[in-house]
């Protein structure tokens, strides 16, 4: 069967066969993935996802896809809505586009497989429950234009332990703020120069 397949434009719903697909190319089409294929349902065997265009990536898009470990997205994109890759349990390698903006709420919950974040200077939103039980995060880099990130963002992600924050919110170690990026971390790196570091003021620190 065919691997791979390769869209550039749709306008029917359900018209893609695939049953045994590995990887997809395609821009951002109607307001779910399941409705590019046929009986309306993402192939089981689906691991890559490419996407080439679009603005925005609608809520649920590609939710629940067990088996997707790679997803592209394209630089044209500004936004990833609300629970987008909730549940990809295997998602581990996410390539963010250089326009985007907005990362909307729970878009990436319970992704547990990814390590790291390399977000793009342009991102100025991480809405609340975005990387919530992403347990295997082990870096985050704050880039410098970001300006709000919500409740419990990086809640119950007990891997973290490096925080760089480049941006001007004021993000301390050891506490609740800023969606609990640097809740299990005892210092925030102010720049990527390891050098420049915020101490937690607290008990038990050694520095």
């Amino acid at each position: 069967g065919i691997k791979k397949v390769k869209v550039t434009n749709l306008i029917t719903e359900g018209v893609i066969e695939a049953e045994n697909v590995e990887e997809i190319e395609m821009p951002i089409l109607f307001n779910e993935l399941r409705k590019v294929f046929c009986n309306l349902a993402v192939p089981y065997t689906l691991k890559k996802i490419t996407f080439t265009g679009g603005e925005t990536l609608p809520a649920n898009y590609c939710k629940n896809i067990d088996a997707l470990t790679t997803v592209v997205l394209p630089d044209s994109l500004t936004a990833i809505g609300a629970s987008a890759f909730n549940s990809c349990y295997n998602l581990k390698n996410v390539t963010f586009g250089n326009s985007l903006t907005t990362i909307n709420e729970s878009a990436f919950y319970a992704c547990y497989r990814i390590k790291e974040l390399n977000f793009p200077a342009s991102l100025k939103v991480i809405d609340s429950y975005a990387f919530m039980y992403c347990n295997a995060i082990e870096r985050v880099v704050i880039p410098e234009n970001v300006t709000t990130i919500n409740n419990d963002a990086f809640n119950i992600c007990p891997s973290i332990k490096e925080v760089y924050n480049l941006s001007n919110l004021d993000i301390v170690a050891r506490t609740s703020l800023f969606g609990r990026v640097a809740e299990n971390v005892y210092y925030v790196y102010t720049s990527l120069d390891e050098e420049n570091k915020i101490f937690f003021e607290g008990d038990y620190v050694f520095v």
